[in-house]
């Protein structure tokens, strides 16, 4: 059975050759961010198996492709997606693909395109065992997105920048302790608290962690509200971002105390 690829890219070109290239699978292309947003929240996203998105498409938020990447993981946060990209070097676009596990793919593309597309779409995916590890994955996610929007978009002060650098290096540690573990979880699929507290040093890791953690979502939630607010020209996909962030901070914040 053909396994079922979701394309997002603009350049007419790119598209073509994407047909050309991967006629062994169902593709499923889109050249705009609403039509791919529409299809991201429909049923008919259930049965994608892989995700190929183009950075900048030109419409909606400045890089529109983060945009839907934040959208898919909040649906589905396993699904393997690769970032197509002019602006491999770009430290922003780094840091967010690092950020996130994304896979980035230079244009034009590379020789072993092909090779990196089936090895992605044929290595089995665990799916969420746990609330905690949802929430946490889909925080981080919205938190990176909207953190990626607010340096692109607004004029900060010194105070909040320095913040954000404070955050910056809190979230180096988040996302290095969530890959290892998930990559632990992946090999021995047990509830995620459990596997953190099975041994003195599993506890120290995840009180550390955890506290970490409660720190970011703290301080995001106060920086992200204080500059969105304070903007006359913020638009509704802004302010939605921010409070959908809220809502998902505020719940993984109970889940961690309870």
């Amino acid at each position: 059975m053909k396994k079922n690829i979701l394309i997002v890219e603009d350049e007419k070109g790119l598209t073509e050759l994407y047909k050309r290239l991967f006629k062994e699978y169902n593709l499923t292309i889109f050249n705009n961010l609403q039509d791919t947003l529409d299809f991201v929240n429909s049923s008919s996203f259930d049965k994608i198996n892989l995700a190929i998105i183009d950075v900048n498409l030109g419409d909606g938020l400045e890089i529109s492709g983060f945009h839907i990447v934040y959208h898919i993981q909040k649906i589905k946060p396993y699904l393997p997606i690769i970032i197509c990209t002019a602006y491999e070097d770009d430290f922003l676009v780094k840091s967010y693909a690092q950020g996130l596990d994304l896979q980035i793919i230079r244009k034009p593309f590379s020789p072993n395109i092909k090779e990196l597309i089936s090895e992605k779409i044929n290595r089995k995916h665990r799916i969420p065992v746990d609330e905690i590890e949802q929430l946490t994955r889909v925080f981080m996610s919205s938190a990176l997105y909207l953190k990626f929007v607010l340096q692109m978009n607004f004029e900060v002060s010194e105070e909040i920048n320095a913040k954000i650098n404070v955050l910056e290096k809190v979230e180096v540690r988040i996302n290095k302790a969530f890959n290892e573990i998930t990559s632990k979880l992946s090999e021995n699929p047990k509830e995620y608290i459990n596997v953190l507290q099975s041994t003195n040093t599993g506890y120290k890791f995840y009180k550390s962690f955890k506290q970490d953690l409660e720190f970011y979502i703290t301080n995001m939630l106060r920086i992200s509200q204080k500059i969105i607010l304070s903007q006359i020209n913020a638009s509704e996909d802004e302010i939605e971002l921010v409070e959908e962030l809220d809502s998902i901070g505020e719940k993984l914040l109970k889940e961690l105390k309870d």
